[in-house]
């Protein structure tokens, strides 16, 4: 950050930082897959550093990979890096990491980890920047090859991606023909799906990289080599956030506190500065040893390294250079910038009344000029504020404790003085206060016995409904008969839940059935589809699937029922006893519930609804698990959640969620309804 402030005109606050000349990856033409790789592997360069830092970036994508009109590239946008965690020689505190469970990141170039918000790694970058390189290269994101995709939305990715981790197979990438091999193995390794199959940070993406490229392009000029131990400089502009402003603590120069810091690339071997040259050295070596300090201290300067980290600030370079030279003038102009510069932040530190901060100021300029008496001045000056702030500081204590003891004093004597009339007014509004608790606990009674009269009717109701269910229309499926009373709900059963009683559809709606309601004119037709069992000859015994929140909504009211509620359809499932399955605590298998899993046969539909009558709840439902996922409202607002898995999903537990506020149909959704 070169400045920063606030206008007085507008009282906006503002920064100004380095303009870079050029577009992102994502909105440039690049003419070639080699000139694609050799972009990637600068901005890996500059990845690697942060990695090195100990820092994971999360939000690699094309759009935050900056390349300038010379052909460099640089990584923008750090506002959500956060510290890796799996690193333990970072020190972090809890509000530095990111919660699990939370999803932060550009979905489509998400790793699955990061996607499901669990603990993010440099692997995860890794992958990020796999997709990235892949997008490039082909003008595609990877989810565009994927049939069963309806859309590249969030929920639709997420569910892909869950998909294939529940079914332990590969994300697919498709490469056009002039890709060569060499680089396709670097980018299929790079998007594995577990995270220790990938390459683990950067630095060995980016010299697996140059291999690949080297082997590909074994003719072409690169110069991109393997990467040292620790690289030299970033190879790109990194912006960092608040989120990520623990790093400035590392070494980089306090500006007055500033969240933000510009940290320039420079090419491996920068040349000399305008102004060097001045020494008068004869000795070869040592004015090579000169222009490289000199190179360095501006270097320094430009990312306001001035005093710190010990070994790499602008102080010890110009230090360096006097110690050779004394008289080199180039040194003593970058000392005198050093000094102005502290002196600077110092007078800000003092606009603010931060005395302590200004002396430290002060001394880090007292360090490029030694014995300045101006500086000794501001300095002693500096330390006469604090001791005045000080005692005025404890002048005020004193004053303070003086006004508590008064009243202290005074609460004494109203206390002594209190009359009879007051101590019997006190009395009157206890008595006032027991007889207001007793009205409330006489009320909360009448409510218990309102609602235990209430339970009773709606149990003779639900025992109607089940004598009646044989009579409803012929698009009203058999049903069965839950109880009223609690019963445990959520992960694992951990929290207690109650319904009132109520019937439910014994299995899914049928395609059968819902065509009655479309031959009655009630309920729209449902598209005709290859995946939708509506109009399919052979699947009227199978769930209605494609079905949307409104479809299931409409069918349900022309049933003179409606759509189950999120514990109504838990409690149909689990039963009483808080099991994770129908069935109990088995894993799921073929024989329980239909879906696609590593030990099942890929499946290329739905089957008949009952065709698992191992897998029945404690309450005779079937089909709870599996086949299609079932519509529920789950909140006062009618928000819409799915349950149960589907047929071309992975098996999950009976507590699982899937909010899908879309509240479209798809070749997995389905419904039942209760009364």
């Amino acid at each position: 950050i070169y400045d920063f402030g606030r206008d007085e005109a507008s009282g906006l606050f503002f920064y100004t930082m380095s303009l870079i000349q050029g577009a992102s990856l994502a909105d440039r033409e690049v003419s070639s897959t080699e000139r694609v790789c050799e972009i990637v592997l600068d901005a890996l360069a500059g990845l690697s550093e942060i990695h090195d830092a100990g820092i994971i970036h999360r939000d690699i994508k094309p759009g935050n990979i900056l390349v300038s009109d010379q052909g460099r590239a640089f990584i923008a946008d750090l506002g959500i890096a956060r510290s890796d965690a799996s690193d333990p020689s970072v020190t972090r505190t809890a509000e530095e990491l990111t919660r699990t469970g939370m999803m932060v990141g550009t979905l489509l170039y998400s790793s699955p980890e990061q996607t499901r918000g669990q603990l993010v790694t440099k692997s995860s970058d890794v992958f990020s920047m796999g997709l990235t390189l892949y997008k490039v290269i082909t003008g595609e994101s990877v989810y565009d090859k994927v049939e069963d995709l309806e859309s590249t939305s969030g929920q639709e990715v997420m569910m892909y991606l869950g998909s294939l981790i529940h079914s332990g197979t590969e994300i697919t990438l498709v490469f056009p023909k002039s890709v060569p091999l060499a680089i396709r193995r670097v980018i299929v390794k790079a998007c594995r799906m577990r995270p220790e199959q990938r390459y683990q940070d950067a630095r060995e993406m980016y010299d697996a990289l140059c291999d690949a490229l080297d082997s590909a392009y074994p003719e072409s000029d690169t110069g991109f080599p393997l990467l040292p131990a620790a690289l030299g400089a970033l190879a790109v502009v990194v912006v960092l956030g608040a989120g990520a402003a623990w790093w400035m603590s590392r070494g980089v120069e306090d500006s007055t506190g500033a969240s933000e810091v510009v940290a320039v690339a420079q090419p491996a071997e920068p040349p000399a500065p305008a102004h060097a040259g001045s020494s008068t050295l004869v000795d070869d070596d040592l004015a090579d040893r000169i222009r490289t300090l000199l190179v360095r201290g501006e270097e320094q300067l430009a990312v306001n390294r001035l005093t710190l980290p010990a070994g790499d600030n602008a102080l010890e370079s110009y230090r360096a250079v006097l110690s050779i030279d004394p008289s080199n003038a180039d040194a003593a102009l970058g000392l005198e910038t050093i000094r102005s510069r502290q002196i600077a932040l110092a007078e800000k530190a003092e606009d603010r009344d931060d005395y302590a901060k200004a002396m430290k100021f002060y001394r880090r300029a007292l360090l490029a000029a030694p014995g300045d008496p101006e500086l000794e001045r501001r300095l002693r000056a500096a330390a006469e504020r604090i001791e005045q702030g000080e005692e005025a500081e404890r002048q005020l204590a004193l004053l303070e404790a003086e006004r508590l003891e008064n009243d202290a004093r005074i609460a004494r004597e109203q206390g002594a003085a209190r009359t009879a009339a007051e101590e019997k007014e006190r009395q009157a509004r206890e008595r006032q206060a027991r007889r207001e608790a007793d009205r409330i606990e006489a009320e909360r009674a009448a409510a218990n016995r309102e609602n235990t009269k209430r339970d009773a009717e709606a149990e003779r109701q639900a025992d109607l409904f089940a004598k009646e269910s044989s009579k409803a229309k012929a698009g009203a499926i058999g049903m069965v008969m839950v109880p009223a009373g609690a019963f445990r709900s959520g992960k694992g059963g951990a929290t207690a839940a109650e319904t009132g009683a109520f019937v439910i559809d014994k299995t899914e709606v049928t395609v059968r059935a819902y065509g009655e309601c479309v031959a009655d004119e009630a309920c729209p037709a449902m598209r005709l589809h290859r995946n939708c069992n509506f109009g399919q000859a052979g699947r009227e015994d199978h769930p209605i699937n494609c079905a949307s929140f409104y479809h299931a909504q409409t069918f349900c009211a022309w049933a003179e029922k409606r759509i189950p509620t999120g514990a109504e359809w838990e409690k149909a499932a689990r039963g009483s006893d808080g099991r994770s399955y129908p069935w109990g605590e088995e894993a799921p298998t073929c024989s329980l519930q239909v879906m696609r899993s590593g030990g099942c046969e890929r499946t290329a539909s739905t089957e008949s609804v009952g065709s698992r009558p191992d897998g029945i709840s404690p309450f005779g439902a079937l089909d709870m698990m599996g086949n299609v996922w079932e519509w529920t409202e789950s909140s006062d607002d009618g928000g819409s959640v799915l349950r149960g898995g589907a047929w071309n999903t992975g098996p999950v537990s009976v507590d699982h969620l899937y909010p899908y506020g879309a509240k479209k149909g798809t070749p997995s959704t389905g419904f039942r309804c209760v009364r």
